[in-house]
């Protein structure tokens, strides 16, 4: 049996306000225990973590030039005037779109909108849209999930009359663009309370404020909008914490019964089970993958029309055709990780290079990142996948010396920030953007070499004896008999969960295993009987299967680690160990 390649990280001793703070919130001290674990440290944070509301949310005026960017909002609907909004091609940037369009037009904007095209136009706000947008006749630009880097086409647009509005949530460059306002709560001038907001967050407070000059509540704008951030602010994996947090439970509770429709037929075609509540992982697994095969595979805009669509026959076709190209773009993804874990098997790559930097003309790059993360998960270690650029531009420009220009797209583990690392390479690079986690780079085809091999320096300096080991941090211990409907429903409390609030992760140790075997259609997942005393409990280790040899388990003492799931079979409902990692028995 192969070793677990996780460290396991058990809580220390208890803290002595756990037994406080489940007597006073009604809960066992496992939750209490995982909530310190979280740095929520009284019994009144516990109570508005568990409980967020409408006091969690921030006044949007306290975000730098938010008032600027009312006024000018207000003046372009009072006078008329042609209003474009651009955003991002990433289910963020669609679902702040579509909040965007369906507001203003909501208080009587004439507005329109643009999704860039991934392989032709690349990322973001592009001088040629620029132009050609003060050609239409349109006044003023608000840029969603992107633009913050924008300099020369902010400087395009005031040379043209033409106004922007920027509202990004990721990292600044030094100089910023020159705009009639720029919304970004990573600011360093900016005094907002909470730095990690989604675009489609900040897009909503926009919304918030400009509807506060109208009259319009808060408890207005969560029941029309709610959903549209919930299911940005979960697909761009931003911390769910603060009013990250009251925004995502509000908009998962409000798609129970979505007045959506697109998200309506979106929903259903994701075969999800309608007896289950919605959650961060239909968002996740279910919803985002679809909404990003438009951006991917087919046309970028489909997303944004879906969200906004009003007659159930339109919302329902574009629903299954969303659903059609995911199902095509999981296939090329397969290819292309194959090929790629066949470039990996040269001889030392992985035991040489503490990231994986690969290149391959013909890969999609609407589809590198996707793969970039499933390599992350395998490897554990920072990886950037490439490919020739697609846009017009670049593909007529290539440099004499260093050849053509390529993309890719970057992830990056928690002990390394990727935008920082970039940051050190950026004289190898056309340009680069993104944030900690993930990032988009542009770089000339013979400079690839020399950026994998900087990229190893640095991480070689930054771990010098050895690899970076993924980490689980264990909530607490728990007995097999403790593991019941009541006890599970006890950690649903602690959703939504997602980056920055991990689902609680319990361990239980000294297991007898009574009966294990690969599942799935190709064997690839682990499907356990596990027994302590006379308790006995059902796991499934999703993924596991490749790296354990069920055979050798029969008979074993292990130890496990899992979140818990309720299990739906048949109508009868039970709790279920979702395994995370499994090793021999250390107890």
């Amino acid at each position: 049996m192969k070793d677990t390649r996780c460290n396991w990280q058990f809580p220390g001793p208890d803290k002595a306000l756990i037994p406080d703070m489940a007597a006073a919130l009604d809960v066992s001290p496992h939750i209490a225990r995982a909530m310190v674990n979280r740095g929520i440290l009284s019994v009144d944070a516990a109570r508005a973590f568990l409980l967020p509301s409408e006091a969690s949310l921030h006044d949007p005026f306290l975000m730098t030039d938010m008032r600027r960017a009312v006024d000018r909002a207000a003046a372009a609907l009072r006078n008329k005037e042609r209003i474009l909004v651009l955003g991002d091609y990433d289910v963020d940037g669609i679902s702040g779109t579509a909040l965007l369009v369906s507001f203003l037009r909501r208080l009587g904007g004439n507005v329109n909108y643009y999704i860039p095209d991934r392989e032709t136009e690349g990322y973001g706000l592009s001088e040629d849209v620029v132009r050609k947008s003060s050609k239409a006749g349109y006044n003023l630009i608000i840029t969603v999930d992107s633009g913050v880097s924008a300099t020369r086409e902010a400087d395009v647009a005031r040379a043209l009359g033409l106004d922007m509005i920027i509202i990004d949530h990721h990292e600044p460059p030094q100089a910023l663009p020159r705009a009639a306002a720029l919304l970004n709560p990573k600011r360093e001038d900016c005094s907002y309370p909470f730095r990690d907001l989604a675009g489609v967050g900040v897009a909503f407070k926009f919304c918030c404020a400009l509807g506060q000059t109208r009259g319009i509540g808060i408890r207005d704008m969560l029941d029309g909008y709610a959903e549209l951030v919930a299911l940005g602010t979960v697909a761009d994996l931003v911390t769910l914490v603060d009013e990250n947090r009251a925004l995502v439970r509000t908009g998962l509770e409000h798609m129970a019964n979505t007045g959506n429709l697109g998200l309506r037929y979106l929903i259903d075609v994701s075969r999800y089970n309608e007896e289950d509540r919605p959650d961060t992982f239909l968002v996740s697994f279910g919803l985002a993958p679809r909404i990003n095969a438009a951006g991917r595979v087919w046309k970028p805009r489909a997303g944004v029309e879906l969200l906004l669509a009003d007659a159930p026959d339109r919302a329902d076709k574009i629903a299954r055709k969303l659903d059609f190209h995911n199902r095509a773009r999981i296939r090329e993804e397969a290819l292309i990780l194959e090929t790629a874990q066949d470039m990996l098997r040269g001889p030392g790559i992985l035991e040489k290079d503490k990231a994986i930097l690969l290149f391959h003309e013909d890969w999609n790059i609407g589809i590198v990142g996707i793969v970039a993360s499933k390599l992350l998960e395998r490897h554990y270690r920072p990886v950037i996948l490439m490919t020739v650029s697609g846009r017009p531009d670049d593909k007529s420009n290539p440099h004499p010396e260093k050849g053509r220009v390529c993309q890719g797209s970057a992830r990056s583990i928690p002990e390394v920030d990727i935008h920082a690392l970039l940051t050190q390479c950026e004289d190898l690079l056309i340009t680069y953007g993104g944030h900690a986690m993930a990032a988009g780079i542009k770089i000339y085809e013979r400079d690839i070499p020399a950026l994998r091999a900087r990229f190893n320096k640095i991480l070689n300096g930054l771990t010098p004896r050895g690899r970076y080991s993924p980490s689980l941090a264990i909530d607490g211990v728990l007995r097999l008999d403790e593991i019941t409907m009541d006890f599970l429903k006890q950690t649903q409390l602690m959703e939504p969960c997602g980056a920055g609030n991990a689902k609680p992760l319990f361990a239980a140790t000294n297991l007898n295993v009574l009966e294990t075997r690969p599942c799935g259609a190709d064997g690839r997942h682990l499907l356990m009987r596990l027994g302590q005393n006379n308790a006995i409990a059902e796991a499934i280790g999703f993924n596991l299967a490749h790296r354990f040899n069920p055979a050798k388990f029969h008979g074993a003492a292990i130890d496990a680690a899992f979140n818990l799931k309720e299990d739906n079979f048949r109508g009868k409902r039970s709790v279920k160990l979702d395994l995370k990692d499994i090793r021999l028995s250390q107890f």
